[in-house]
This record gives C-alpha cells, sequence and structure tokens, in this order.
C-alpha cells in the first residue's frame, strides 16, 4: 500500500494481480504463494481471510485486499490482472458493485477472460507473451476487448503495434524500463507502457 500511495500520489495508474482466498475474498498478490513476499508460507488459494491479516510484508503492513485498494485508491485508474482463473468472477461482481467501469482496465492473459470481461462491460485487455502474440485481433476487436498488452520482448514489436492499431485495438508494452525504449514505443503509437520506474517513464515520455 505504501507503493501504492507513492505513484498514486503522482498521478499514475496502479497495476496490480488479484486472486482469490479459499473463501472468496480477492487479494492483492502477484505470487501463487505467499512465501517469497511475506513472512507466511503456503497458496493464496488454501489461506483464510484471518490468516492473510496475519501476514506481514517487509515493512511490517499487511498485504492488501482487493476491497482495501479500491477504497483507498478508487479514484485512481487501476489496472488488475486476473492472476487465477478463479478471480474472474468475483473481480467482474466487484467492478460492477462499485461501479469502476470508467476508472479501470482489467487484463489478463487468456483470451476467454479478455472476452468474459468486455462481455460484462469492463474496459479489457489482453496480454500476451514474446513467445505467443495474439492472432485473432479482428475476433477480439469485434468482441469488445479494447487493448493489447504485449511483451517488450516481442519479436518484430513494432509490426505487432501496426498490426494491433490497424484491427482497431490499443496498444500497451510490458515492462519497460528503458527511458528512451519507454519514448520510441509512445511516439510509436502506445498508449501506455508498464514500468518499474513510473518517475523516469514520466520525464522521459515529457522529454521526448
Amino acid at each position: 500500500m505504501a507503493a501504492y500511495r507513492a505513484v498514486a500520489a503522482q498521478g499514475f495508474a496502479l497495476e496490480l494481480d488479484v486472486q482469490p482466498l479459499a473463501d472468496g475474498t480477492l487479494v492483492v498478490m502477484h505470487d501463487d504463494t505467499v512465501d517469497r513476499t511475506t513472512d507466511g508460507t503456503g497458496a493464496v488459494r488454501d489461506l483464510t481471510l484471518a490468516q492473510w491479516q496475519r501476514l506481514r510484508l517487509a515493512d511490517g503492513s499487511t498485504p492488501p485486499t482487493w476491497d482495501q485498494v479500491v477504497e483507498e485508491f478508487g479514484d485512481n485508474l487501476l489496472v488488475p490482472e486476473v492472476k487465477s482463473p478463479d478471480a474472474l468472477r468475483p473481480l467482474i461482481a466487484s467492478v460492477q458493485s462499485h461501479r469502476l467501469e470508467d476508472r479501470l482496465v482489467a487484463q489478463s492473459f487468456l483470451p476467454e477472460d479478455a472476452r468474459a470481461l468486455a462481455a460484462s462491460g469492463i474496459p479489457a485487455m489482453l496480454l500476451t507473451s514474446a513467445a505467443a502474440p495474439a492472432r485473432d485481433l479482428a475476433s477480439l476487436r469485434d468482441a469488445g476487448v479494447d487493448y493489447i498488452g504485449a511483451s517488450a520482448a516481442t519479436p518484430d514489436l513494432t509490426r505487432y503495434a501496426d498490426q494491433t492499431r490497424e484491427a482497431g485495438l490499443g496498444f500497451a508494452v510490458w515492462v519497460v524500463n528503458d527511458a528512451g525504449a519507454a519514448a520510441g514505443l509512445v511516439r510509436s503509437g502506445a498508449v501506455s507502457v508498464f514500468t518499474d520506474d513510473p518517475w523516469a517513464m514520466r520525464t522521459a515520455l515529457r522529454s521526448g
């Protein structure tokens, strides 16, 4: 949450990963387990909310639930990733109940998730890996998907960007930590870059 507060104060979007606990509560965690990032052990999907609330991160804080993020940062642009298949329906329900459709772009590596998000009226981004760029761009557009989020390591990224835009989809790139590369991508039509250093990226984009 401290990191989210820092970037939100500067007006950046918040990218985060959501997955459910054993009782269905959506929480924010990248890994399938809590072993690497907290003082606990075990799979996220096996924990109860009470067990989750006892976990501590390196700064002594508790990792957040999705509802805590929405409560504090709901006025910022949120970019949650559906990190596990069983997170899709709870996320859709939460977005609709909080009426976040105008303040959020939800993302997934699964085309069926992206289509389901779009069908629910939620702005959707299909993430693609370097090894598997999306080929059915027109059908994704027709299904209501708004964006492709491509890996920065995608071969012939410029051509892929052109194909995406020609199909009527917005084009974003993850993860870009080189300021010059970020500026070049935006000049070539990328609507967004995902980065570990938004401050450096903003400086580069403003100067470029």
